[in-house]
């Protein structure tokens, strides 16, 4: 039963893995623009110390911020995007078909695998504390419980 569980937690794992990885290396390409742009702050700027630093560079001006969909989207019109720094408009770019996406694929992704892999751990929980009746159920030895309660706390960590 727990290998059962075990294999059910492995592809919202992978998909949490992959969502992350993805926005990570989306954010680490965003941050590398803004750098280029010379602007950020530090060696390792946040999202929002980038997206507030295109902010001040662009003094708001033809910036505008809308909440369309889970993430916020920075958008300048196009008339004015012909007035700004082709690596500033790049950055936006970036912001905009990169960063918002990967965002919002996070937002709808890693709530449903916290939810369904919750509920798995509560079922390894209770299927845990009853490891040492059905070890003594299927004759393992004390050594062979204690290596089966080890490697079911190695899985659940």
């Amino acid at each position: 039963k727990l290998d059962t569980l075990f294999s059910q937690c492995e592809p919202s794992l992978g998909d949490v893995d992959a969502t992350a990885a993805g926005f990570h290396g989306t954010l680490s390409r965003f941050r590398r623009q803004c750098a280029v742009c010379g602007i950020g702050v530090g060696s390792n700027p946040s999202l929002e110390d980038c997206v507030t630093a295109l902010k001040e560079v662009l003094k708001d001006d033809g910036l505008e911020m809308k909440s369309a969909g889970l993430f916020p989207q920075l958008l300048i019109s196009s008339s004015r995007q012909q007035s700004f720094d082709i690596q500033i408009v790049k950055a936006l770019e970036m912001y905009q078909h990169e960063i918002v996406p990967r965002a919002e694929k996070v937002l709808t992704t890693c709530p449903v695998a916290d939810a369904l892999l919750s509920g798995l751990l509560n079922e390894i929980l209770l299927c845990q504390e009853s490891l040492p009746d059905l070890g003594s159920a299927a004759g393992l030895s004390k050594n062979g419980l204690r290596e089966a309660e080890a490697s079911v706390k190695a899985n659940i960590e």
